[in-house]
């Protein structure tokens, strides 16, 4: 049985009554109790949502400073805690490469290396790392679900066509979590 919040007696603007909180009380009374259960607490808005006084966060933002590494052209930037789906990629660069680089974000489990050519999260090299400096790139993902979605362990990493040797990037990743 679904636990509603509001009580379905709400209308937008318009207070719950004395009568709706005592049904909510008398529901989460017996939750406490054992006597009944619910499968999931449905929220009519999302800034309702809110632990010590501050809005839950829907979606999350993972942020990483591409730099240079002589030699290293694939390595992890972020190990998934729990389940989550990537949502968005976008990357910014400040200094530019010098000659042509580019890179794929791609996902990673097991022991394998990040690899562009197994799992990346939008077409192979789209991020180009010696074009448009300051200029924003919003990378379009792959429809490929099962390489957006991470799994506790799962690893997201960057792939690059060649070494990064003298350019600097910002990269972001939008995700939500499972």
């Amino acid at each position: 049985m679904p636990l509603v919040v509001p009580p379905p007696s709400y209308v937008s603007g318009e207070k719950a009554t004395k009568t709706d909180i005592n049904l909510i009380a008398d529901y989460v009374n017996d939750i406490v109790d054992g006597l009944t259960t619910f499968d999931h607490l449905a929220i009519s808005d999302a800034d309702g949502l809110t632990v010590g006084g501050l809005i839950v966060p829907q979606r999350g933002y993972l942020a990483f400073q591409l730099k240079p590494f002589a030699t290293v052209t694939e390595y992890d930037l972020f190990i998934a805690p729990r389940a989550m789906t990537v949502t968005a990629i976008s990357v910014v660069p400040s200094t530019l490469q010098g000659g042509a680089l580019t890179a794929t974000v791609c996902k990673a489990t097991g022991t394998s290396a990040p690899a562009n050519g197994t799992t990346p999260m939008h077409t192979a090299n789209a991020i180009n790392l010696n074009t448009g400096a300051y200029t924003v790139q919003n990378i379009t993902l792959t429809a490929t679900a099962a390489d957006l979605t991470l799994a506790a362990g799962d690893r997201i990493g960057i792939d690059y066509s060649a070494a990064y040797t003298t350019g600097h990037a910002a990269l972001t990743i939008s995700y939500v979590l499972a």
